[in-house]
């Protein structure tokens, strides 16, 4: 009784939007403010079906130059698999460390870096990215 109840409760649930492909002011602005400390973007994406994955690889490839001049790093990247918990369909998970937020501010405003950007919008139907920091004490 208690689970039939559960699931009538979920499919009642408004569906949230959390595809995007740029960040609203005020998550911006909540960016601007993290700490001056090395950040880890936790990029969940969602490819166009005709091509993006190929698009977004060109890309990836254009902003390797960029990221080396900022310090920042590659440290996964992977296709995605199944959704274990929740109600996700991304294509693919990425992790790039930044030794701070500016440095990404930094890298986005190069020239070449707009350059490159065109094929990030030619491969992305959308994306969920988080700014991710390690807790003090963790491993």
């Amino acid at each position: 009784m208690l689970r039939s109840r559960f699931y009538r409760g979920i499919t009642r649930m408004a569906r949230v939007e959390i595809n995007a492909m740029s960040p609203t002011d005020e998550q911006m602005k909540a960016f601007l403010a993290l700490p001056d400390k090395p950040v880890v973007m936790v990029n969940l994406l969602k490819f166009k079906a005709d091509g993006g994955a190929e698009q977004y690889a060109k890309y990836g490839t254009a902003i390797q130059p960029c990221l080396k001049k900022v310090g920042a790093k590659l440290l996964f990247a992977g296709q995605a698999m199944s959704c274990l918990i929740g109600n996700g369909d991304w294509d693919m998970v990425a992790l790039m460390e930044y030794p701070n937020p500016a440095a990404l501010i930094e890298m986005l405003n190069t020239d070449e870096y707009q350059a490159a950007h065109v094929h990030r919008e030619a491969g992305l139907e959308g994306q969920v990215n988080y700014a991710v920091m390690q807790n003090p004490g963790t491993v």
